[in-house]
């Protein structure tokens, strides 16, 4: 594809890079030359690929990476030191949605109620002030150019919030009294779930007349996907085991799976390969999306008493693997797919197996330290686990040849968001902190942005080897 006004417009950034020599793209240099680098941007967003990201495939790929590419190659001199900043610049405009869309800016703005109230202070004058109780259920009184920011809903084990005693309630006694049940009293018990549905509103694409659950399912199929990943992350237990099917369904039918278990994958390789993996909500999100499906898979074997952790794996990939549920195998072998692509000595798709398939069932048989020493024995390629790593190959060879197809039940979609509403309100304290964590993030470090940073690095790699080649 030629994009001639694209490339137009990046011929004229270049010229003027050129001229001042400025980070023109991250905003410092004249103000003629930042409006024609913005020009780029702007078109970058208009020609990005928006299908790619609905695509079975281990990368999103968009034909605007060579032109990305060609472009940096020549300006990147001018960014000594930022030239991963000016990357992110470009990749960020082929993302087809907010990848932070309930980030500070958002919330700290998100007024969830409001009340007036005076400040009795010998430096200030008494006057009304309206109050309010922001997205992050703070209580926000601005007060001259400053805010101050009150956290009602007190951290586990502390004691409850008490407002300063030089904030005072207008209005008649019982408003007053009321105001103050509201903002301060009730706030532990009601303010994680008017938190939810505020960020629901924030998420939402439908009509309010369509009903709550309709704005839950946009929250859940969201592009940046901190609701589904949440959801994932805290579906871990035997209770919550069948949730896991339901959100692959409301993902599966926006055409949104794969993009979550791209952005699940190329987050989680970052950690796999620790003998103890740091914590991390993708690839605990990614544990229970494997695990899930296949909580009874094993527990004939997982019931042998005195097994050791070599028959363990044995009878894993060489027993079970074939009577391992579609969904299951699905995940495994999107994992082990990019996996294979981001490491091509193939070490990442053996920590990548191990973590999946072989420590949820070591943890299950108290073989813990057994299966630590194990994965650092064969990552280290140490001869004594050679045994152990051939057949666990083995294994990755005949999950990669699968031909592994899931079904969608469009007709379930609306029982499944019940159900994932239900479960998220169940657990909304852990669920609402979570999202607000994942939302806090840098961009540069966004799930989302790093899931098109490796496809894009991914793209570069491959056209370095088909150099070689020639």
């Amino acid at each position: 594809m030629s994009f001639p006004e694209l490339m137009t417009a990046m011929d004229a950034a270049i010229a003027a890079h050129n001229e001042t020599g400025d980070m023109l793209y991250l905003g410092k240099g004249n103000k003629q030359g930042i409006e024609t680098c913005k020009r780029v941007l702007f078109l970058l967003k208009q020609y990005r690929d928006k299908s790619e990201w609905k695509k079975p495939s281990a990368i999103a790929y968009q034909p605007l990476f060579d032109k990305i590419k060609n472009h940096c190659k020549i300006i990147r001199g001018k960014y000594p030191n930022n030239e991963e900043k000016l990357i992110y610049v470009f990749l960020r405009k082929l993302i087809p949605g907010k990848i932070a869309p309930l980030n500070f800016p958002i919330l700290s703005q998100l007024s969830l109620c409001s009340v007036p109230v005076e400040i009795v202070n010998s430096k200030f004058k008494p006057a009304p002030i309206t109050a309010y109780i922001d997205g992050y259920y703070n209580f926000v009184i601005p007060i001259g150019g400053n805010v101050v920011r009150i956290p009602l809903i007190p951290k586990e084990g502390t004691t409850p919030v008490t407002l300063p005693p030089s904030i005072r309630f207008l209005g008649s006694e019982e408003e007053k009294k009321n105001a103050q049940k509201f903002v301060v009293a009730q706030a532990p018990k009601i303010g994680r779930l008017y938190q939810l549905h505020s960020f629901i509103s924030v998420l939402s694409n439908s009509d309010p007349r369509l009903g709550p659950m309709a704005g839950f399912k946009d929250a859940v199929a969201s592009f940046d996907l901190s609701f589904a990943t949440a959801i994932c992350a805290l579906a871990y237990d035997d209770k919550s085991k069948q949730l896991i099917p339901r959100l692959v369904n409301v993902l599966g039918c926006s055409t949104l799976l794969d993009h979550f278990l791209r952005v699940l994958i190329t987050n989680s390789r970052l950690v796999v390969s620790s003998t103890i993996p740091e914590d991390n909500t993708e690839f605990t999100a990614l544990v229970n999306l494997f695990v899930s499906p296949s909580f009874d898979w094993a527990d004939d074997i997982t019931a042998i008493n005195e097994i050791s952790l070599g028959e363990l794996i044995q009878k894993l990939c060489e027993e079970k693997l074939t009577v391992l549920p579609d969904l299951s195998k699905y995940v495994l072998r999107a994992a082990l797919v990019i996996s294979c692509y981001a490491d091509k000595s193939g070490d990442l798709a053996l920590a990548m197996f191990m973590e999946l398939v072989v420590r949820p069932f070591a943890k299950k048989v108290y073989l813990d330290s057994d299966y630590i020493t194990e994965k650092e024995n064969i990552l280290k390629h140490a001869p004594e686990s050679d045994e152990i790593a051939e057949i666990i190959k083995r294994a990755i060879v005949s999950v990669l040849g699968m031909d592994i197809q899931i079904k969608m039940s469009p007709t379930a979609v609306k029982r499944d968001v019940q159900k994932l509403y239900d479960f998220t309100v169940s657990h909304v304290d852990p669920f609402v902190r979570l999202v607000i964590s994942l939302n806090g993030r840098p961009k540069e470090k966004n799930p989302v942005m790093q899931s098109m940073l490796f496809g894009y690095k991914l793209y570069l790699d491959n056209e370095v080897d088909d150099e070689d080649d020639d």
